[in-house]
């Protein structure tokens, strides 16, 4: 299944000249249009953005792009002279592209159809233009390696000309010193309701290490364990308001196993199924360290063998972006806990 962008030149009720800031509507599937600047789905429900038409006016539209190649702190490293000491927010660096595809359309729908291939050939010239979700994103993306086209968070803006008048969304320009603002159209595709599934809603948010909730809620940046307690909170209903760390976590959620990984592979026999399941934390002590100090969630049995072993994945975040990472990669080498998050 891919994501399939197309643009319909649908007649729309115009603006006044004199509509003062123009804002991204949205609706979901068949739902009412609203002014919601933040819309996050699950896989397979339509999307469809508009900003109502201007009368010989031009829209842009744009891709607000936050550098996730970098990895930001917000408190000293562990492994620096004053390890977790808050030293003020890390500024977050964006960038601003035009999606030519996409100009003077005034309204956009996504959906998830089936597509023998990307490649395509896409006829633009019509009533119906169809464009991959690749097509309709950046390619300045491919400079991460963490880039996630079909979940995560996208960014936009809209930018309407009108002779000398300009109309503008939120867009690079508005932010603080904690990252964007909230007010900048974000679109997050998740893949399900359960833990999992919203966790993958963060993909493409920077990496922030000593991220507080204001931008993890906002999706401005995420660490290793307030990224998965987003996703716990939002499955559950509950308000992201607080800080989390690895260690405190490993002291109240239950645990489930504990082992000694070397080269991605348990000292004991752990079977998915049995042992454990899709979703659970897995925390690590690294080898000397006081402390556990990093976290991320079981994902996939990769070998379908029913036991956890180097080539099954995790899916993480910390000190990059949230990703998926094979057992084997080290990460999570150490004395670990798995623990069950599974439970309101």
């Amino acid at each position: 299944m891919k994501l399939i962008l197309f643009v319909s030149l649908l007649s729309l009720q115009p603006l006044p000249a004199n509509a003062g800031q123009i804002k991204i509507e949205n609706r979901i599937d068949n739902s009412t249009w609203t002014a919601s600047s933040n819309v996050t789905v699950t896989n397979g429900q339509k999307v469809q953005l508009r900003v109502k038409k201007i009368d010989n006016a031009e829209i842009k539209w744009f891709q607000i792009i936050p550098d996730t190649t970098t990895r930001y702190n917000n408190a000293e490293w562990p492994w620096m002279p004053n390890a977790y000491k808050w030293k003020g927010f890390d500024k977050i660096k964006y960038t601003r592209k035009e999606l030519k595809n996409v100009a003077n359309k005034w309204q956009i729908s996504i959906s998830n159809e089936n597509r023998q291939s990307e490649e395509t050939t896409i006829d633009r010239s019509g009533p119906v233009a169809y464009l991959t979700r690749k097509i309709f994103s950046s390619s300045d993306y491919s400079k991460s390696q963490f880039y996630n086209h079909d979940y995560g968070s996208f960014w936009y803006q809209a930018v309407v000309t009108k002779g000398v008048k300009t109309f503008k969304t939120p867009g690079t320009k508005d932010k603080d010193n904690r990252g964007l603002s909230p007010n900048v159209f974000r679109l997050s595709i998740k893949d399900g309701d359960d833990l999992m599934g919203n966790l993958t809603s963060f993909f493409n948010v920077p990496a922030i290490f000593g991220s507080t909730p204001y931008q993890v809620k906002n999706y401005i940046g995420v660490d290793c364990a307030d990224v998965l307690m987003a996703a716990y909170c939002i499955t559950n209903g509950k308000p992201i308001k607080k800080d989390y760390n690895v260690a405190s976590l490993t002291r109240t959620l239950p645990v489930i196993k504990k082992a000694q990984i070397t080269n991605g592979n348990p000292d004991k026999k752990i079977y998915w199924g049995k042992d454990i399941q899709r979703g659970n934390f897995i925390a690590v002590r690294y080898n000397g360290g006081r402390q556990y100090q990093h976290i991320g969630a079981l994902y996939k049995d990769s070998n379908a063998n029913n036991i956890l072993d180097a080539e099954d994945m995790i899916l993480h975040a910390g000190p990059d972006p949230l990703h998926y990472t094979r057992l084997d990669a080290g990460a999570f080498d150490g004395e670990v806990l798995i623990l069950n998050a599974n439970t309101n």
